[in-house]
């Protein structure tokens, strides 16, 4: 299963829309069926933020309160990984955040 979503953030830099997109992908899969039977798989582009997600205590103060709700989160998820991978396998995260710029309304996409 895989699923795509976009949701407005606001104003900021890139590390703090990947932080925010890890939390909200721990956010919906934790809310889900498959939490306690499945593992959330989460790739970034971001080597930093994942080593963030991987290693909370890394993560600077300005992240900290984004960080560490995805740590309370992870309890309810027990089977994670968070992956770095290269921007170009990233392209459908790439074109749904350029598209969502100017997007006033969430979307979300489940693939099974």
């Amino acid at each position: 299963m895989k699923i795509s979503f976009f949701k407005t953030i606001g104003m900021g830099d890139g590390n703090l829309a990947e932080v925010r997109a890890i939390k909200e992908a721990f956010l919906i899969f934790s809310a889900s069926q498959w939490a306690s039977t499945h593992v959330l798989i989460v790739e970034s582009d971001s080597k930093i933020v994942v080593k963030w997600v991987n290693n909370p205590n890394e993560a600077p103060w300005k992240m900290r309160k984004w960080i560490l709700h995805i740590e309370s989160l992870k309890k309810s998820v027990p089977r994670w990984e968070a992956n770095h991978i290269l921007r170009e396998k990233n392209q459908v995260a790439d074109h749904l955040a350029k598209e969502g710029v100017q997007r006033q309304v969430d979307l979300i996409n489940i693939f099974d």
